[in-house]
């Protein structure tokens, strides 16, 4: 069953709402279900108001590069033809195809090798 745990770190207070459970040692202990953050934020949400959005983006051109480059090469189209070529289904999820999925991943910023 899920329970609110209010809990400190730093000394700022947060919440966040915890399940217990056994662990196979028969130890009871907690697994932690969703961060609610600080009390002035959890109020916030309860009261409907949205914090203001923060975005920062500093590889978007990279990213379009990419993107074309990728469309260009025919990237996700040679994967989903690998697939049926082996006998595989090209599955459809959210719209996208196998290959158009694994494409955007290999694209996502922040998904590559650190710079």
């Amino acid at each position: 069953m899920a329970s609110l745990q209010r809990y400190s770190s730093h000394g700022l207070t947060y919440y966040r709402i915890v399940e217990s459970y056994r662990r196979p040692d028969g130890k009871p202990t907690v697994r932690v279900l969703l961060h609610l953050g600080r009390g002035e934020d959890l109020l916030g949400r309860l009261q409907g108001q949205r914090p203001a959005l923060g975005l920062r983006c500093v590889a978007s051109g990279a990213v379009d590069a990419a993107f074309r480059l990728a469309q260009e090469l025919g990237c996700a189209q040679a994967i989903d033809s690998a697939i049926a070529c082996q006998g595989g289904s090209v599955c459809q999820r959210d719209g996208l195809s196998t290959g158009q999925s694994l494409v955007a991943a290999a694209i996502a910023p922040g998904s590559g090798p650190p710079l």
